[in-house]
């Protein structure tokens, strides 16, 4: 069993801090590419899911981040300004929902989402109820360790993600194609 998963490439300093910090733990990370050494490269998506299943937690980030060609590319449209997306535009993140969060949790693996300005995360889910937030690199390492060492505790969380993504019709297709 692992402790934790970080599924994705490491594109800016905040995802190889994540990285640095799960290297106190029992885990994987699964990239396209070698870049920063991660323990599974380019590994198909059923594999993916396997090693996912055996995990206690996975770390998530719903927020893209982006150059200053995106930045520039997006100021050229009309009324850029008034869509809520690209408020604090010059952070050099935007919000993005990603599949690795219904992958985690179809797979009863603990979501651990870092908080962002946007949190799209609650128009599917709940905190506290079907996900954890984190917001410092030393709170993910406490959570990723209380998880472990308690984990017990969390199962109702586990639970309670998992049948929300029967709702969202994920589940059923990533089982069925998982057995």
């Amino acid at each position: 069993t692992l402790d934790s998963m970080y599924m994705g490439g490491v594109l800016c300093g905040n995802h190889l801090e994540i990285i640095n910090v799960l290297r106190n733990f029992k885990y994987a990370h699964c990239s396209l590419t070698g870049a920063h050494s991660p323990t599974h490269v380019n590994v198909p998506f059923l594999d993916k899911l396997k090693i996912l299943s055996s995990s206690r937690t996975s770390v998530v980030l719903n927020a893209c981040p982006i150059g200053e060609n995106h930045k520039n590319s997006i100021r050229r449209n009309k009324d850029w300004d008034k869509i809520k997306a690209f408020d604090g535009l010059d952070r050099g993140f935007i919000p993005q929902i990603k599949p690795r969060l219904f992958e985690s949790m179809a797979m009863r693996s603990l979501a651990l989402v870092r908080r962002d300005p946007w949190n799209v995360v609650e128009n599917f889910f709940t905190p506290g109820e079907d996900f954890l937030y984190w917001e410092t690199l030393e709170e993910l390492e406490h959570l990723i360790t209380d998880i472990r060492d308690n984990y017990k505790d969390y199962l109702s969380i586990v639970e309670s993600a998992y049948t929300k993504c029967l709702d969202y019709d994920i589940t059923p297709v990533i089982s069925r194609l998982y057995v």
